[in-house]
Formats: C-alpha cells, structure tokens, sequence
C-alpha cells in the first residue's frame, strides 16, 4: 500500500479492524476514504469507512 504522509499519519490512528477494513479497499477508495477520515472526528471513523464500503458495493452492482 502507497500512501502519503498525510494518509499515513491518518492511517496510524486507526484501530487493527479500520486498519485492515481499509486495505481491503481499491487505491482510489482508501485515498478517498482517509482524506475524509483526516478531517472527522475520531468518533466518526466507523461511521465514514461503513458508508465508504456501503457506496463502494452499490457502485459495483449498478
């Protein structure tokens, strides 16, 4: 996984589940992903990587 320093730094603050949820994802949708976690509160991590996965399984139906 390549990320930027920014990502990275977002990256180490997750939890072992986020973490892996995450690189589970496509470059494009973990990028995505972190850039807004960079700027949610911690307490909305859980929330923003779900709806992420959620968007990117619709996505992959239509």
């Amino acid at each position: 996984m390549n990320l930027s320093e920014k990502e990275s730094a977002v990256f180490s603050r997750l939890s072992l589940d986020q973490r892996e949820e995450l690189s589970r994802f496509p470059d494009d949708l973990r990028s995505r992903t972190l850039s807004t976690l960079s700027w949610s509160r911690s307490g909305q991590w859980g929330e923003v990587i779900a709806k992420a996965k959620f968007g990117a399984n619709v996505m992959s139906i239509i």
